[in-house]
């Protein structure tokens, strides 16, 4: 029959052996598991039992700790002399068994890159995110700090040591970057008061600001004392400290900006060579163009704030009742010039697409020449 059939004899006796003393009609000809009947580093029946009525006794406890590591310990003393599980292994066994009533957190996918921006039906928008390394020091040459930027699409990088950055040395180089790359649509700040302005008086519009503004660029404050929003450029001032400051030895800062230029120019190629066309597109720095801080400024300022528990926030040093309903949440509000309007969107990373609006609230601004103040 293997000859006639041209299969090996061990398979001819195999399915003799499966059949037996059976009518062939009678016999099961489908294929069978592989597995084996005993698994050697199986976790013996006995064991699992003992650790399933410990875990039933340690819910009756006064205590009432009921998880893997109390119930290890638990095993252990009792049985000394046995072979004990590992807490992965505990917990595998107990979940087997039905313990485990606790809810666990489902886990959504994350949000879009500047998905708290409003949605556009087109491509989306182009966002640079600046911010300043600070409390570098070279020693007797000094201490230093870096303005850095990172353009979310493209391959636009930004990093420049300055012995002392103030919000006229920030614009001056803002300035320098954006006629050679184009205008992003978005400019992103962390809320430092070189960025943002003076506190004083309420409703203050900086340098930075009105710069962005005269530009037709919206600038974008994240929500204080979260890093969340700051990923993207916070992850880039760790490279450049590891890939710069931290790999060699400098001794005036001129080697350090002389190093961050070929750093930044060696990134900017590598990310060229990686990456495809950027789905955002920059516009053209417009020609002769200069900053005028007199004129008063047109345009939208957005503001990224949690409320607190009442459903207040706090833009431009004026607290202002947003959302009774939306107790720390995350709200976009956008102020309208020279209106002097705040508009306040609810967000959710679950939703993104979803931002209503939920409030407009006047917000008194100071829209007439700024003050030239210690930071400038």
């Amino acid at each position: 029959m293997a000859r006639q059939f041209r299969v090996s004899l061990s398979t001819v006796q195999f399915w003799l052996a499966r059949a037996g003393s059976k009518r062939l009609d009678d016999v099961d000809w489908t294929d069978r598991s592989s597995r084996p009947h005993h698994v050697p580093t199986r976790t013996p029946r006995s064991t699992r039992a003992a650790l399933g009525r410990l875990r039933r006794q340690l819910a009756r406890d006064d205590l009432g700790f009921i998880g893997a590591p109390v119930v290890q310990a638990a095993f252990r003393r009792l049985h000394p002399h046995a072979p004990v599980p590992a807490i992965a292994t505990i917990h595998r066994i107990l979940r087997a068994q039905g313990f485990m009533d606790r809810v666990h957190r489902r886990r959504t996918a994350a949000p879009p890159p500047g998905w708290y921006l409003p949605a556009h039906s087109s491509a989306p928008p182009e966002l640079d995110s600046f911010d300043l390394i600070e409390g570098l020091g070279l020693g007797e040459a000094g201490p230093f700090d870096v303005l850095t930027g990172r353009a979310l699409w493209d391959d636009s990088r930004l990093a420049v040591p300055a012995p002392h950055w103030s919000a006229r040395s920030i614009a001056t180089q803002l300035l320098q970057h954006w006629q050679h790359h184009g205008r992003p649509a978005y400019a992103q700040f962390d809320n430092d008061l070189r960025f943002h302005g003076s506190r004083h008086p309420p409703g203050s519009l900086g340098r930075i600001v009105r710069l962005c503004l005269g530009l037709g660029i919206v600038p974008v404050f994240a929500p204080p004392r979260e890093s969340g929003f700051q990923a993207g450029i916070e992850h880039f001032n760790g490279l450049w400290q590891r890939q710069v400051w931290q790999r060699f030895e400098f001794r005036t800062l001129t080697q350090v900006q002389q190093r961050s230029a070929r750093f930044v120019l060696a990134y900017m190629r590598l990310l060229r060579q990686r990456g495809t066309e950027p789905p955002a597109a920059r516009s053209a720095f417009p020609l002769g163009w200069r900053p005028d801080y007199r004129t008063v400024p047109h345009g939208r300022v957005f503001f990224l704030r949690r409320t607190n528990e009442r459903g207040f926030i706090e833009v431009l040093n004026h607290r202002l009742r947003a959302d009774p309903d939306w107790p720390h949440r995350l709200l976009r509000c956008e102020l309208e010039l020279p209106a002097q309007i705040l508009r306040c969107y609810r967000l959710r990373r679950r939703a993104p697409a979803d931002q209503p609006l939920v409030a407009t609230l006047p917000l008194p601004c100071c829209l007439g020449p700024i003050r030239l103040g210690r930071l400038d």
